[in-house]
Formats: C-alpha cells, sequence, structure tokens
C-alpha cells in the first residue's frame, strides 16, 4: 500500500521534525517495511508561516514487527535543510519503540547533525544533536509510572536563527532525567 500526501502535515514516523509543508510519499516495501520520502518546505522559524526560502528534502526506512504482544517500529530517516541555496542543516535521526512486555513499553530516540559550518568552515563531523530514552509502565488503566532521560540539545541552522555561540549558552540547561 501506498499513500501520498500534499500540504502542511506532520508525519508521525518522523514527528520530531514537526510539520512538513510540501508531498510526503510512502509505500510498503514488504510486509514488515516502509519507505518514505519528503520534499517542500519547513515553516517559518519566527512565525510558523510558509516560507519558500526553507527547502528540505530527505527520505525513511521503517521497520515494524507487529506482534501482539511485543510490537515494535523502528525509524530511520536523512533529511537535508536550507535557507535559500545554503546548506541549513543536514541529519540522520532514529526513533524506536518498543513493548518490552505486557504493560511495558520503551522509547528511543536520537538526532545526529552531519554537517556544521563554523567561522565558514564546513565539516562533516557526526555530533549527537538529540537524545531521549523513556521507559512508560502501565499499573492500570488510569495509573503509570515512567522514568526517562532526556540529553537534547539546540539544534543549529547554520544559515538562519541561532549562532554557535547561542548553542553552546543553551545547551547548559537542556539535560534531564
Amino acid at each position: 500500500a501506498s499513500s501520498i500526501s500534499l500540504g502542511s502535515k506532520i508525519n508521525y514516523r518522523i514527528s520530531s521534525m514537526g510539520a512538513i509543508d510540501g508531498l510526503q510519499y510512502e509505500t510498503a516495501l514488504h510486509k514488515r517495511w516502509l519507505l518514505g520520502v519528503l520534499g517542500g518546505w519547513r515553516p517559518d522559524y519566527t512565525n510558523y508561516s510558509f516560507n519558500t526560502k526553507l527547502l528540505q528534502a530527505g527520505g525513511y526506512l521503517s521497520y515494524t514487527t507487529g506482534k501482539t504482544n511485543a510490537n515494535q517500529e523502528s525509524k530511520l530517516a536523512f533529511v537535508e535543510q536550507h535557507n535559500g541555496r545554503q546548506v541549513d542543516r543536514r541529519f540522520a535521526y532514529f526513533q524506536h519503540n518498543n513493548s518490552l512486555m505486557k504493560n511495558l513499553n520503551l522509547f528511543g530516540s536520537f538526532e545526529i547533525d552531519l554537517y556544521q559550518a563554523i567561522n565558514g568552515r564546513i565539516t562533516h563531523q557526526p555530533s549527537l544533536t538529540n537524545l531521549l530514552l523513556s521507559l512508560r509502565y502501565k499499573l492500570s488503566k488510569k495509573v503509570g509510572l515512567s522514568l526517562a532521560y532526556d540529553n537534547r540539545k539546540n539544534i543549529i541552522y547554520y544559515e538562519s536563527y541561532k549562532t554557535f555561540i547561542d548553542r553552546l549558552i543553551d545547551d547548559e540547561t537542556r539535560q534531564g532525567l
């Protein structure tokens, strides 16, 4: 089965990217494998409006086990974002959701930036941008326990919004357990 969408939409398979203004296409490669591509624009970073200068394109691969008691889904995405003709950000994104056993769920995601432009020097050294791990246990329909580790860094868009120095200052306040 395949699906296509045009317009502004949040894709739940790569939901941390937020809304994608443009074209999204997804197709089943096999019973458990999905391939998706996206092309279009990201919303303006100042007011969330449509901005034709903020181009983005990428793709993702998703694998699902689909077992009744132990459902697992893993996703790997690669995305490049621009501001005008300049690369703003290039990154890889991985997300995994796993029902370890009845009432126990593990969720994890991370992003690795694959592009840096600091003082006019471009490098492609991988850098861990975000890491989130969450364990949730459902005691009953109304009560649950969760434990999470969050080590998210502010993302640098090299051609728009934040500078490298801004990110260093903000990083000190974005970790938690």
